[in-house]
Parts: structure tokens; sequence; C-alpha cells
């Protein structure tokens, strides 16, 4: 006795269970259908409250300002910059083989080394000089969105709700000062992901163009915070960049300057012997000045090579200067960007109706399926 098989194996009845399978589906679609039409007063009117919620959202949120400042590196020769893309590439934790790339210099301008620094400079916003970080807590309102009172604040033992750096040294913060400091650097970055992210440093590797842009509620800090990191990245890359030419030249400087005075001493003996030389009878008692002669002259040449030396040493070191440029910087007035209520209402609508009718269409199943169980 043969098992017959339970799938069909004719095409036309496998056409066939298509077909039902289609209209099953249409069936479905158009009982969907005819349920939105008949709670048609349920969507419109979801559409109409996320709408309008959504557009007076848009309408009441402050606009935003966005300073973007660009810049070059005038750079010619190989390894020049080493040094600091070493040292920082350490404080990362990333290897920097084969010396400085764009990407490099534009990871080190978002690190928490710079950003920190420049957070705790102090700068004049409307007329109030504070630390940039204070300026920073006004104007995104820190106070009462990320740092608002919350049940982490009895864990920690503290609260940042009130908060605002008073000292410029993180070595020596206390543990709110740190925590506020961290909070507020993740907050520029964007961190955890999905916030908005403030500070944003980019590059174009075709053309060795990097940007630096902030956004902010505030159009003066706005325009003030690319300008105050690409200087403390300046400064920070001069320095390390020619770290190596700058001690050669002060060993230098102090080898000349100490061959200078030994030969000036040999000058002033010889001038004093000079004088009483018409006193002395022996040549014997002239051998002295010839000694004094031959020092002064021996001298004389080492202290013209010492001051060939430095001025070689100074030359390197001022070729070894590294430039970074800036092309463009943000000056007022910034313009402002600021969400548009029509869209936002639109995308509100349409998104309000969308879940009014997936929840008709659940509510349909579960009604299908409890049907049976019902009777």
């Amino acid at each position: 006795m043969q098992n017959k098989s339970t799938h069909p194996s004719d095409p036309a009845e496998l056409r066939q269970d298509d077909a039902l399978s289609f209209r099953d589906i249409v069936l479905l679609l158009r009982g969907h259908f005819a349920e939105y039409r008949r709670r048609w007063f349920w969507v419109l009117g979801a559409g109409l409250v996320a709408g309008l919620l959504l557009g007076l959202y848009a309408w009441l949120s402050p606009p935003r300002y966005t300073g973007s400042l660009t810049y070059m590196l005038n750079d010619n020769q190989a390894g020049r910059g080493s040094s600091f893309l070493s040292q920082f590439s350490n404080l990362l934790g990333v290897s920097a083989p084969g010396g400085q790339t764009y990407a490099q210099l534009t990871e080190i301008s978002r690190s928490f080394t710079l950003v920190s620094s420049v957070l705790l400079q102090k700068h004049t916003v409307g007329g109030q000089e504070d630390y940039l970080a204070n300026h920073l807590i006004r104007a995104e309102n820190l106070h009462e969105t990320l740092w608002a009172p919350s049940s982490r604040d009895e864990e920690r033992g503290f609260t940042l709700s009130d908060f605002y750096f008073t000292r410029p040294t993180i070595d020596s913060f206390s543990r709110q000062e740190q925590v506020a400091i961290k909070s507020l650097y993740n907050a520029l970055l964007g961190l955890p992901a999905g916030r908005e992210q403030l500070l944003v440093c980019d590059y174009n590797d075709e053309t060795g163009i990097m940007t630096l842009s902030f956004t902010s509620r505030r159009e003066p800090v706005a325009a003030l915070f690319p300008l105050a990191l690409f200087e403390t990245l300046r400064e920070s890359y001069l320095r390390s960049s020619t770290e190596l030419q700058a001690r050669t030249l002060d060993l230098v400087t102090q080898k000349t300057d100490s061959i200078r005075r030994v030969l000036e001493g040999r000058e002033r003996s010889l001038a004093r012997f000079q004088d009483q030389d018409n006193a002395l009878l022996f040549q014997e008692d002239r051998l002295p000045g010839v000694r004094y002669e031959r020092d002064r002259q021996m001298l004389g040449l080492m202290y013209g090579e010492a001051v060939k030396n430095r001025e070689i040493a100074d030359f390197a070191l001022q070729n070894a200067v590294p430039a970074l440029q800036i092309i463009d910087k943000p000056f007022s007035p910034l313009s402002a960007s600021q969400k548009n209520p029509i869209v936002f209402a639109v995308l509100g609508s349409v998104l309000g109706g969308f879940l009014v009718c997936l929840y008709l269409s659940f509510r349909l199943l579960w009604r299908e399926a409890m049907a049976p169980a019902a009777t």
C-alpha cells in the first residue's frame, strides 16, 4: 500500500493553491481597509493630533546655529609632526605608523585631551567671562535636560542639576567634576549613539581640507568654539612638532655662550700680559703671552663654528615649523537652522494615522482569532 503525498504535485493544483492564497490575501486586505473606513474618525483624529503636536514641537524648538572652520596643513617635510602624532596616538590608544595623516589629525582634534582643555578655557560671551564649559551648560540648558535630577544622584552621592566648573585643572578634579567633564564631552560628540552631535571634526582626503563644526543654541558659542579648538590644536601641534629642533637649538646656544665667555677671559688675560710685556727681559717670560694668543685664536675658531651651528639649528627650527592655516572661520551672523513646522506636521499626521491603522489591524486579527473560541 503506497502512501499518497499530501503535497500537490500537479501544476494545475499548484496554480489553484496559489490563486486561493492570493484570494485570501486580497480578502484580508479588503477586510482591513473596510475596518479603516469604519473607524475613519480614529485615523483622522490621530493624524491631526500627532501632526499638531509635532508641528508645535518644531515651532517651539529654538533655532540652532552652526559655526564651521576649515583649515589645511602646509607641511612638506616627511616626518615633520611625528612627535605630536606619536604623543596623542598613545593617549588615544592607537598606533601612528608612517607619519601623520589627515585622519589622525582629525581624531586628535576631537580627543578628550584637546576638547577638555578647550572647555576649561575662559572666554567672554555676552559680556560675561567664564569657562567655555559653563557657557555651554547655559546655552544647551543642561541643568534641565542632560543633568536633570534623577535616581542616579542618590547612587552617586551628588547632583549635577546646579553644577558649574570653578577650576581648570582636571588632575585635581573631584568625583563630581570628573563626571561632569566626561558627560559634557560625550554630549559634544553625541555619545552614546543617538544623541545630537554638537562637535563634528571631518576632512576631505582628496583636497586635504579639514573642518571643525560646532552647533549650539547660542550664536556666539557656536562661532567661538571652533576657533578656540583650532588655536589649541595649533599650539599643541606646533610645540610637539618642533620639540626636537628647539632642544637642539637650546643646547647649541648654551655651548656657544660658554665658548664666548672663555674666549673673552683669554682676551682679557692676553691684554693684561701685553700691558706688562715691555718690562720682561727674557723670552721665557713671554711664553704665557704666546699661550694666551694661541688659545685666543683657537677659541675664536671654535666660537665661529659654534655661531654657525647655532644659526643652522635656528634655521632648522624655523624650517620645521608646520603651518595649520585657516581657510574660512565662523563669524556673525551665523545662519540659523530650525525645524520646519509644516514638514513635522505632515510627518506627524502620517505617523499618527499609520499607528492607528496598525492598532486597528491587530485588533481585527485578534477578534477573528478569538471568534471560534467564543463559539
